[in-house]
């Protein structure tokens, strides 16, 4: 078991020993910075449960080969993701690689986005499918020809074919709801879970990715089902950002914290996993950044500047056009626009700190913005606000707050 998890031995160690115990609980939680496998260790635990065997990592059975494609019904996924920057990564690793692994890694990649559309979690609203209909059906055609079960060796990946998955998974990542996970689409998914028989064959699993960038109503129609789980059901939230969910959630969940990886843990994974050897990054984050539309070392000098503006050291309008270059010109909601506004986030947080730690900011005004920062954060995660207005509104207050 988790022999695809890297560089999280405690997390690996206690959720292994209370799978093999069959101790673990209806609801978890599992918590840690992005990027550091809770997702895989999610589907991981999904694959054990609904095993029709022991649960090894080599078991052949037919529910394990579904599991390791995305494929078995009996797990069902939800909420947000970095659905591009992830795709885009493993299509690299297909492109230099194309062996069987990396078959896997691509398939898996970019079902973690196309199960988002499984016609459970729609019904009653199937129009909003429609738009994403065709781009679906073809996606998955492309996939099952790119299968390792179904595909005659490991030669090379027709581009043609790569580029046309590639559009068709830009198109449905942009159709989903922003960060939040709906509350109509959580009442079908709980119900789906309440469907459960009893037996092992028959263990459903529920993983909610993202759970913080809950609504307040999604979260409170949880409480009934996390107190009572229904028979041969398991609901599998993730976060990375445990303070931000509700504490009368948190309260009904047993936590398994990930931890941010050091430098040779990254190396493993990038080695591993996406067979990346030649280019050096200091994080996982670094490395799933450096897909982004946007150079990442540019936000990090545009959160100096921010910073700047609301210490009254740079000119306001030149950071306003910067911005607005940056975050401006997309809809609203739009999924990159929003992956960058996250980013950004992450930058000046950085740069917060980087300010304390040198003297410049009192601990005072940290606070203050801090409240700040974290109530703008949580309005982009949870609502479909523009990121141009959400970080211009930032700006104006961190500005009002010295």
């Amino acid at each position: 078991m988790f022999e695809n998890i890297i560089g999280q031995a405690a997390a690996v160690e206690t959720l292994r020993r209370d799978l093999s115990a069959g101790r673990l609980p209806a609801a978890i939680l599992l918590s840690g910075p992005r990027y550091s496998g809770k997702l895989s260790a999610a589907l991981e635990i999904a694959r054990v449960l609904t095993c029709g065997q022991r649960g090894e990592w080599s078991c052949a059975c037919p529910s394990c080969r579904r599991q390791r494609l995305l494929l078995h019904p009996a797990t069902l996924l939800a909420g947000w993701r970095y659905f591009e920057s992830d795709i885009a990564a493993a299509a690299d690793c297909l492109r230099r690689v194309g062996s069987s692994p990396a078959r896997y890694l691509f398939i898996r990649a970019v079902r973690k986005l196309t199960r988002r559309f499984d016609p459970l979690l729609w019904e009653g609203e199937e129009s909003r499918l429609k738009p994403v209909s065709g781009a679906l059906a073809q996606v998955e055609e492309a996939l099952d020809l790119l299968s390792p079960e179904e595909a005659a060796g490991e030669g090379p990946i027709a581009e043609k074919m790569l580029e046309g998955v590639l559009a068709g998974c830009r198109q449905m990542a942009r159709a989903l709801p922003p960060q939040n996970i709906p509350l109509g689409l959580l009442r079908r998914a709980v119900a789906w879970l309440h469907l459960t028989t009893s037996g092992p064959g028959s263990r459903r699993v529920l993983i909610l990715e993202s759970a913080e960038g809950m609504l307040e109503t999604s979260s409170n129609s949880l409480l009934k089902t996390l107190e009572e789980p229904p028979g041969d059901a398991y609901l599998i939230l993730t976060t990375a950002r445990r303070a931000a969910l509700p504490p009368t959630v948190l309260s009904r969940l047993r936590t398994y914290p990930f931890a941010e990886r050091g430098l040779e843990q990254t190396a493993e994974v990038l080695a591993r996993i996406f067979h990346e050897e030649d280019r050096q990054y200091a994080s996982l984050r670094d490395y799933f950044l450096a897909w982004q539309e946007v150079d990442p070392r540019e936000l990090e000098s545009l959160a100096r500047r921010f910073a700047g503006v609301a210490r009254g050291e740079e000119p306001e309008e030149e950071v306003l056009d910067r911005l607005k270059e940056l975050f401006g010109d997309r809809r609203q909601g739009d999924t990159p626009g929003r992956e960058r506004a996250l980013i950004f986030y992450q930058e000046l947080l950085a740069r917060f700190q980087s300010l304390l730690g040198g003297g410049e900011l009192d601990p005072r005004r940290l606070a203050r913005w801090n409240a700040l920062l974290r109530g703008h954060l949580e309005a982009l995660e949870r609502y479909n606000q523009s990121p141009l207005l959400n970080l211009e509104s930032l700006l104006l207050g961190l500005r009002s707050a010295n």
